[in-house]
């Protein structure tokens, strides 16, 4: 998600509480400002979206075009936290399809996405 703005420790915790597997692929860069708190965590660097989305039952991204396109590519529901006013339109479209749900960055907490 970018370490400008990374809220992956919020959806972290947002998703301890469910019984799954999470896989959380960052970059090198990113990679410090992640720990996985709970045992069903798994943290992977550099890992391709395009060979770990077909394994999965829902992603939970920032908004680029090219991690949209993956995911709706591979018919995995999204869950779209965009950091970038581009974004917020890209996450609106897969909203408005059906394919996945837009959750405004000022949003994006805790409560808001364990909620749903």
């Amino acid at each position: 998600m970018g370490s400008r703005n990374l809220l992956v420790p919020e959806i972290l915790t947002a998703l301890e509480g469910i019984d799954a597997e999470v896989v959380v692929a960052v970059s090198a860069a990113d990679r410090e400002f992640v720990t996985a708190a709970s045992p069903n965590v798994r943290i992977k660097v550099g890992l391709p979206l395009h060979t770990l989305l077909p394994t999965c039952d829902a992603i939970v991204h920032h908004g680029s075009s090219g991690t949209m396109l993956t995911a709706a590519s591979a018919g995995v529901p999204q869950v779209i936290v965009p950091i970038f006013m581009d974004r917020a339109e890209i996450a609106q479209l897969v909203a408005d399809s059906g394919a996945g749900v837009h959750v405004p960055l000022e949003a994006a907490d805790t409560a808001h996405l364990s909620a749903g």
